[in-house]
């Protein structure tokens, strides 16, 4: 699905551009930085293309983002 989405809001859209694919070291990186395992799907998508811009994140992204959302639930107190 997001594979679809990706490519037919990038094609004709000069503002939109897909990176190359991501290395299976870049997916076992990001795998490892956030230990998880990626979705299957996220990792397909990941293997046709390394994110792009305005569309979808690259690895870098997943993990950057991911691990700042990390921290700021980390020091917010819990509502009960």
């Amino acid at each position: 699905m997001w594979i679809q989405f990706a490519l037919k809001v990038s094609a004709g859209n000069p503002n939109v551009r897909l990176n190359p694919p991501a290395s299976n070291s870049d997916i076992q990186a990001a795998e490892r930085a956030l230990g998880i395992i990626l979705p299957s799907d996220l990792v397909e998508m990941l293997r046709q293309f390394d994110g792009g811009n305005y569309v979808v994140f690259c690895c870098q992204q997943i993990i950057d983002i991911n691990l700042m959302l990390r921290s700021i639930v980390a020091w917010m107190p819990r509502v009960r």
